[in-house]
């Protein structure tokens, strides 16, 4: 019954993900061209193509020209000076063009549609830098003048001298270069960047190597250092695209070297609220609370700060309330967030409906299950109205419901909601993936309950094992699956040497993350002492014991639960070394507390009974 501060993955949007990966499809060269559309669409107006998507398969944000967004921003005047344009439609016409033809086509829905390969849209791009006419787009005959002029001005002149129209055009065009000079650089050179950067990973450019993620997102880091130091604006907007990919792969430490690297000393304000805003998240990532809470706490007193992005730091704010054990006041936070998002977006906006599902998450851990479980199921069909299916925060609502369905007792319900949840994780993601990870732990939590034992043991492991894959054995989250693993082990399996080396590892590796007082750092040793005691290993269990009183004691947060199961135990070895005035104080005073939290059936009450029970027959012979 020990609780362990949540973490829990939670699942974000595939925004560079093509609409027939939604429903399963495997990922081919179509679905690369469409993740490629996506970034330079992004890069291009400031937003993503993919955010506040409807049920059709390709949302009016995506079908939505470049162009056309980008005169819309709510700042598209200061967007335009940036640029060294003088009004928001002067920006439109100079995106309009080959840039919207060459975005549109890679974000076709249907695949066939597309470019057939990343060569073809490679030459479009390099088509467009060079004025040549783009293959994505109808060319007409005075355009296709104007690009030769663009491209061959001294010999076009020579043979078309005589021709008026040739001479304006090649004017207007001089004029035109002087007027739009750095938007056209800044354009060239996002274009140039986002291909090289891309093209790094192609077999051809790496002698056959094949590169990972990481590996291409840290050359497009370094190039950006070497070829963009004189561009502090767009090398910040790029750093901040690669950090949040980072981020979600769970690249922890180089998102961190390059939030460092690339700190915005200058410019845009909302670039440097962006900046701190990526901070607070990776700090909060890696359970840096205090950190995390300190930076947000700062964004929040900016009075730059606008309501879109105070929702999104306010709730950031609430998960880290959440992990430092202080569950009321990110309650109370996440209703301030729906609020505020219901004024901007709506209440059927899936932002929305998402902080519903972030309320109901926060009634949970406060043990307020049917409230909870009744929101999440209201939450539940309006997001499967309002995303397409099979989209990663419908499988994250699934997830919540199968875990508040199984502290409710309804186990035929939890097995269906997380296996549907399990379904879209692997189908969006793949087999291989954090939040896959995340999924399986899911599911081995609801096959525990339900006996099936083989399989729950068989999906802890592979939890553990992914998730180490990915972030190393001293990261927050292995360690987390790995002290389910063992307190799986202890409870049902009674392997107690098997659970003293998983409970010991995961101790190891909270120590040095966090510290030896965090919440989650005792809440593992709380876990291996129970163990240990088990064991005969009685000092070891008291020290750890005695360590765990004192943090849960003095954290800021609701320990209240974790407190009276550490007394308890430490009651329990009390009792067993001979001390039982000590013991009975710390039974008897612990136990009305086990019970009020957890019922009268939990195992940890049980335990505690058994030991008060076993001191009352001491105390009688």
């Amino acid at each position: 019954a020990t609780q362990v501060t949540s973490m829990e993955d939670r699942a974000l949007s595939p925004n560079y993900a093509a609409p027939e990966q939604f429903s399963g499809a495997p990922a081919t060269t179509a679905c690369d061209i469409y993740a490629l559309g996506a970034i330079l669409y992004e890069l291009i107006c400031g937003q993503r193509a993919l955010d506040r998507r409807s049920t059709d398969t390709a949302s009016a944000d995506i079908l939505k020209a470049p162009s056309r967004r980008v005169v819309a921003l709510p700042d598209a005047a200061g967007a335009a000076s940036t640029r060294g344009l003088t009004s928001p439609r002067q920006l439109q016409r100079h995106v309009a063009g080959d840039l919207d033809a060459i975005c549109l086509r890679a974000l076709e829905t249907d695949p066939e549609r597309r470019y057939r390969s990343a060569a073809e849209m490679d030459a479009d791009i390099a088509a467009h830098m060079s004025h040549r006419p783009v293959a994505a787009r109808e060319t007409r005959v005075p355009r296709r003048a104007l690009l030769l002029v663009r491209r061959n001005p001294v010999a076009t002149l020579a043979s078309g001298m005589a021709l008026v129209l040739a001479v304006t055009l090649l004017i207007s065009l001089a004029m035109q270069s002087v007027r739009l000079a750095a938007e056209r650089d800044r354009a060239e050179h996002v274009l140039e960047f986002l291909v090289e950067t891309f093209r790094s990973a192609d077999p051809t450019h790496t002698l056959g190597e094949q590169l990972t993620a990481r590996h291409v997102l840290t050359n497009g880091a370094l190039r950006m250092q070497l070829e963009l130091d004189d561009q502090p604006e767009m090398r910040t907007e790029l750093s901040h695209t690669i950090v949040d990919v980072l981020m979600t792969l769970g690249l922890y430490e180089d998102a961190s070297e390059l939030l460092s690297r690339f700190r915005p000393v200058k410019g845009p304000v909302e670039q440097r609220i962006r900046h701190d805003y990526l901070v607070a998240r990776l700090n909060h990532e890696l359970a840096q609370y205090d950190k995390a809470d300190e930076m947000t706490r700062s964004i929040l007193a900016d009075p730059d700060l606008n309501d879109a992005m105070r929702a999104d730091v306010l709730e950031l704010r609430a998960s880290i309330l959440g992990g430092s054990g202080e569950r009321f006041e990110a309650l109370d936070v996440m209703r301030n967030v729906h609020a505020l998002r219901s004024e901007i977006l709506g209440e059927r906006d899936p932002r929305t409906l998402q902080t519903q599902r972030e309320i109901a998450r926060a009634l949970g851990s406060l043990g307020k299950n049917e409230e909870a479980l009744e929101l999440v199921l209201d939450v539940l069909p309006a997001l499967q109205e309002a995303l397409p299916a099979g989209h990663p925060e419908v499988a994250a609502t699934h997830k919540l419901a199968s875990s508040l369905h199984r502290r409710a007792g309804n186990l035929d319900e939890a097995f269906d909601h997380s296996q549907q949840a399990l379904r879209v994780l692997i189908q969006v993601y793949g087999e291989d993936h954090l939040v896959v990870a995340g999924a399986l732990n899911g599911l081995a939590n609801v096959e525990v309950r339900q006996g099936q034992l083989g399989d729950a043991l068989l999906h802890y492991t592979q939890s553990v094992e992914m998730y180490e894959r990915h972030l190393g054995a001293d990261h927050p989250r292995p360690a987390m699956a790995r002290y389910n693993l063992g307190v799986f082990q202890y409870r049902e399996l009674k392997d107690l040497d098997a659970a003293v080396e998983n409970l010991q590892r995961s101790v190891a590796a909270a120590e040095k993350a966090w510290d030896e007082y965090d919440t989650n750092t005792n809440i593992f040793a709380l876990g291996l002492a129970l163990v240990l005691s088990d064991l005969g290993r009685l000092a070891e269990a008291e020290a750890l014991l005695r360590r765990a009183i004192e943090a849960f004691a003095a954290t800021r947060g609701d320990n209240t639960e974790n407190l009276a199961v550490a007394r308890a135990e430490l009651g329990r070895v009390r009792m067993l070394v001979g001390d039982t005035e000590s013991a009975r104080n710390l039974l008897e005073s612990s136990l009305p507390v086990l019970i009020a939290h957890f019922g009268e059936d939990d195992v940890d009450v049980h335990r505690a009974r058994s030991a008060l029970a076993e001191l009352n027959t001491i105390a009688s012979r």
